[in-house]
């Protein structure tokens, strides 16, 4: 071998050596970098899954690896009220709303909004609008602004873009009442309704699967008057009392046939958009009870009522040709035992989650009135009205029909086709 062949050779070995050296090194570092997402993990209850539990993904995938939508930064009531969201870059920012509310206007009828100028100065405004939708803010990060509440009002003006971008899901079911929304670039909030902040965007928002697991949130007994706020709870054991049959104005999905006494026998409309012909305007109205809901004592709500419920104990919806006479016979009966079999097994693997809202209202102290200028003679109100909106199971994999516990709550549901049909 001559002395260029044995040099190159050397070369080749030196490069090789570098070669298994930065291999080495690079191996090292990825191992470093999991040891920490495992200690990180650790710290966050054993289980590194947990901090990706209230994280949300949109229905449209495509957005799912968007640089973009990945990049929006998370604002808050607080610095959106602040009177300095005006001074920085906002395009890029969003906040999250799960829908508790929708509200069609009755005919000529408008919503009296406070606006508050720059000066400190309030004024009172009347505003049409076409819909108006409370939401409840959803922290991913899972911190106490899960309880605050806000308003979308959709007028000619404002808002008027919201579902632009998911017309489709917002008439197929999708979007309905218990969904969330990412609110893009949310405006400097300027006015109130009842108290409670009204949002404005200019962009469509986006529409998000429900988390995984939704934070524990429990009911304060101790708000103020004039005060609306949420809770969510978790592991709740829940029993339906009663459950009546009651024909609807509403063929739709978007207010999930929610509130049905506010809209059924008024001049408005319920909140949908547009009907479907191959569902029935029938809901189904129940007394429902949650047991140790306010510290130890239970919470009851008449009048509940929602599709989406309905499928935690029916296979299927209730077919469009299916009137309300059907529920007179033995129909009704086993749907009321589908729901106590069905309620029951959830009830004893996990329970129920409940999301709500409610408010504190204020009265005239009679005491007060007519004494000093400055007392407005307004004290709390002793009673708290609580609203229902979701009831769904604590343990999800009751909703997946693949799963054991899945298949068990699937044969105790209630086979829709067995109605008698018109």
């Amino acid at each position: 071998m001559s002395d260029h062949d044995s040099e190159m050779n050397d070369n080749e070995n030196r490069i090789a050596n570098e070669n298994n050296v930065e291999r080495d090194e690079l191996r090292r570092q990825d191992e470093l970098r999991r040891q920490n997402l495992l200690r990180e993990g650790n710290e966050l209850d054993g289980n590194l899954g947990q901090r990706m539990r209230h994280v949300m993904v949109p229905f449209d995938s495509a957005l799912e690896g968007n640089r973009r939508f990945n990049r929006s930064e998370k604002s808050n009531i607080i610095f959106l009220s602040s009177g300095k969201s005006n001074l920085v870059n906002m395009n890029n920012t969003h906040i999250v709303g799960q829908i508790l509310r929708i509200v069609s206007p009755i005919a000529n009828n408008n919503a009296y909004v406070n606006r508050t100028y720059r000066g400190g100065v309030t004024q009172t405004q009347q505003v049409a609008y076409i819909r108006l939708i409370l939401l409840r803010v959803h922290n991913e990060d899972g911190d106490n602004e899960n309880s605050e509440l806000f308003y979308l009002m959709v007028t000619r003006d404002d808002n008027n873009k919201l579902f632009h971008r998911d017309l489709e899901l917002r008439d197929n079911g999708v979007i309905s009442i218990g969904s969330y929304l990412r609110i893009l670039a949310p405006c400097e909030i300027e006015k109130n309704l009842q108290g409670i902040p009204l949002i404005v965007t200019k962009k469509s928002a986006i529409a998000m699967r429900e988390p995984l697991t939704l934070p524990n949130i429990p009911i304060n007994k101790e708000i103020y008057g004039d005060t609306a706020v949420s809770s969510i709870l978790n592991g709740k054991y829940i029993s339906c009392t009663r459950t009546d049959a009651t024909d609807t104005t509403c063929s739709g999905l978007l207010c999930d046939k929610q509130c049905v006494s506010d809209w059924n026998t008024q001049n408005r409309g319920c909140g949908c958009f547009s009907k479907n012909a191959n569902r029935s305007p029938i809901a189904l109205s129940h007394t429902v009870v949650i047991e140790s809901a306010i510290g130890l004592e239970p919470l009851v709500m008449t009048e509940f009522s929602s599709s989406k419920f309905n499928k935690l104990f029916m296979k299927d919806h209730i077919p469009a040709s299916v009137r309300l006479q059907c529920f007179e016979d033995e129909t009704l009966d086993d749907v009321e035992n589908a729901i106590e079999e069905c309620m029951d097994f959830i009830n004893n693997n996990g329970g129920f989650t409940i999301v709500l809202w409610y408010r504190r209202g204020a009265i005239n102290d009679v005491s007060l009135l007519g004494q000093r200028s400055t007392e407005d003679g307004q004290i709390a109100a002793g009673n708290v009205n609580y609203h229902i909106i979701q009831i769904s199971p604590t343990n999800r994999d009751l909703l997946d029909p693949t799963s054991r516990v899945g298949r068990v709550l699937q044969s105790l549901k209630f086979d829709t086709a067995t109605m008698r049909q018109v």
